[in-house]
């Protein structure tokens, strides 16, 4: 596995990630891409969160409470 992969995962191993987390339980990896620059602006970002055809999901507090878009 390339190092890139490794700090994507914040230095995690891939094998821990996927036993552990993924489909299974929340994960934030604060800063997972360093220098990311988003490729759409915020206000589009906004934009799509108001149409019927673009799945959003919001997930909130300690409990992990999922809100289902548009919103």
């Amino acid at each position: 596995m390339s190092n890139q992969a490794l700090n994507l995962l914040g230095n995690m191993p891939a094998e821990r990630f996927f036993r552990d987390y993924k489909q299974k339980e929340p994960l934030l990896i604060r800063k997972a891409w360093e220098d990311f620059k988003s490729s759409i602006a915020g206000n589009d970002l906004a934009g799509l969160s108001l149409e019927d055809e673009v799945e959003f999901r919001l997930v909130l507090g300690p409990n992990h409470v999922v809100e289902f878009g548009p919103f």
